[in-house]
């Protein structure tokens, strides 16, 4: 079954009053992918874009010192926007054939941007735009592209 489905979650304590937001979406071709843009360097890839660095729906850690220590307890996540069925298909093979094509995922800045919310707010540009998702208020760098 085709999804996509956009989370968003407390970022680690102290600053856990900001959030981090990703995409997952989920095609019979692919399986569930969950996309998402880190402040550390993907070993991987050389860049900040991460494929399946967690589980589905999982949050952030409580606790985490980025690239050194992650703790074992995590925040809930928050579905912030869900679709699934046919109606998600197009959408979801759009995204999943230009993710990569994301121009920030060699930059990341805390803040203003680019970060994971700029991201997530390019997957609502790009893909979402007619179904008027909000990014919530704490999501410092979903504007960083309309600055």
């Amino acid at each position: 079954m085709y999804s996509v489905i956009i989370y968003s979650s407390p970022i680690y304590v102290p600053l856990s009053f900001a959030v981090h937001t990703w995409v997952e979406i989920n095609s019979p071709d692919h399986g569930p992918e969950r996309f998402e843009i880190h402040a550390v360097i993907n070993k991987k890839t050389g860049n900040y874009f991460y494929l399946n660095s967690k589980k589905s729906g999982e949050g952030m850690s409580l606790f985490a010192l980025p690239d050194i220590w992650y703790g074992k307890k995590y925040f809930n996540s928050t579905i912030l926007y869900k679709d699934e069925g046919l109606q998600a298909q197009d959408i979801v093979l759009k995204i999943h054939n230009v993710v990569n094509n994301y121009m920030y995922k060699n930059k990341y800045i805390t803040f203003p941007g680019p970060n994971s919310n700029t991201f997530t707010q390019w997957i609502i540009d790009n893909f979402l735009a007619d179904k008027n998702i909000k990014l919530p208020f704490n999501a410092f760098g979903k504007n960083f592209m309309k600055n």
